[in-house]
């Protein structure tokens, strides 16, 4: 069992007053306070189970709440492993955005933001192809069940037409 948690105080300025210069605009005080759960357990001899609960508190101008959950299995042999995890999220502002942990291919940041509302699966899998040799594939797909008609920043590479975004990593590793 993990639990973790935290409050973060900054000072933003007052949204409304664009009229006034940036020096004369009022200050008010944002708070973000965070708390999370991770319960692994084993099922059976090479099978885990994760069980992850993320929640925000975000008061700036108004009171806003952001919640995830996410179910995780995996699989351990020898020579091959393989796990896949389903999140569910509802994130209404920037400000209640929530962060978390998933496994991908080695050497890669595992770390993911849910912003909006919707829900992530991903399939992992890692299989070793001779002593030396490692093959590494990860699937993400991502659907938002708000009103949104882009994912990202728009005018970016990186931005998507529409509600619905796959990933797919691969690795073909060679460890010395």
């Amino acid at each position: 069992l993990t639990l973790r948690g935290g409050r973060k105080h900054r000072q933003c300025h007052q949204p409304g007053d664009d009229d006034l210069p940036t020096k004369q605009q009022p200050l008010v005080y944002a708070v973000r306070s965070t708390a999370g759960m991770q319960v692994r357990y084993p099922l059976q001899d090479s099978w885990e189970a994760v069980s992850k609960a993320h929640y925000v508190h975000y008061r700036f101008i108004q009171v806003d709440n952001g919640a995830a959950i996410a179910q995780g299995v995996s699989y351990r042999q020898l020579h091959w492993r393989a796990g896949t995890q389903l999140a569910v999220f509802r994130s209404p502002v920037y400000g209640t955005r929530l962060y978390s942990y998933e496994r991908g291919v080695r050497y890669q940041w595992g770390q993911v933001i849910y912003d909006g509302k919707g829900w992530r699966s991903t399939l992992q899998g890692a299989y070793a192809l001779a002593r030396q040799w490692w093959l590494e594939l990860k699937y993400a797909y991502t659907h938002y069940t708000d009103d949104r008609t882009s994912i990202g920043k728009a005018g970016t590479p990186s931005s998507i037409r529409g509600n619905q975004r796959h990933d797919v990593t691969f690795q073909l590793r060679w460890e010395v």
